[in-house]
């Protein structure tokens, strides 16, 4: 809904977010608990999770060219998952909530790859610290396997195998270059076929605003879809 046709009933908190609509922000913002957005009449907000979170959708400024900055449109989601958060999404995402409204929207978040494992294992083997999936794989048997939809599976007898194209390490690194933390054994799985690789890690996974991740036993590791800039998330 545009913010013009809310009446002036503009939402003051999304969870433990407090929100501020006001025309000193240009675009969207977090500082701490305090979620700052444009108060352009012509902005959409759209309120999910009983008003816990939102997407947000307004004009910003692309200053990527110095020379000739234009305006773009852009899509926010935001509001508290364990703590605010606030994060830029790809414009893409946002007709997967017009058509599928919440449920569509979040589903279109979760990789592919994490849909498809979930399609053969289940859901309930999905693990989640904000924009980073963890999938806990079987131990044994068929790892991976190839499908009409292109995925390639390796095989693993079990967790402590060295199988072909796999190589156990103890790590300490940032995931996908992300503020997300992953301490423990890393596996990095090389699939010279489609030119791919997939992390797999057993161990533990930190970030500021979320709790540890716990991780027993190999888990693929895949970052959340349509992030307008991943390494930035919140």
């Amino acid at each position: 809904m545009k913010l013009f046709e809310m009446k002036g009933q503009l939402p003051e908190e999304a969870g433990l977010a407090e929100l501020e609509f006001t025309n000193e922000a240009e675009s969207p913002g977090r500082k701490k608990e305090l979620i700052s957005l444009p108060a352009d009449p012509q902005s959409e907000f759209f309120s999910l999770q009983d008003g816990a979170q939102f997407l947000f959708r307004c004009t910003v400024l692309d200053n990527s060219d110095r020379y000739s900055p234009k305006k773009e449109s852009a899509l926010y989601f935001g509001g508290t998952d364990e703590q605010p958060f606030l994060v830029r999404a790809e414009p893409e995402a946002f007709p997967y909530f017009v058509l599928g409204g919440e449920v569509g929207f979040y589903e279109a978040l979760k990789p592919p790859l994490i849909k498809w494992l979930e399609g053969l294992y289940g859901r309930e083997r999905t693990n989640r610290q904000g924009d980073i999936f963890a999938y806990s794989l079987p131990s044994q048997g068929h790892l991976f396997s190839r499908t009409p939809g292109g995925w390639w599976i390796y095989m693993l007898e079990r967790w402590e195998a060295n199988g072909a194209n796999i190589n156990l390490s103890r790590c300490e690194e940032q995931l996908f270059g992300t503020r997300h933390v992953f301490r423990g054994r890393k596996a990095v799985l090389e699939v010279d076929d489609i030119s791919a690789e997939f992390t797999l890690g057993e161990g533990v996974v930190e970030a500021p605003d979320h709790k540890p991740l716990v991780l027993r036993g190999p888990h693929l590791f895949q970052q959340a879809a349509f992030l307008f800039r991943p390494q930035e998330a919140d």
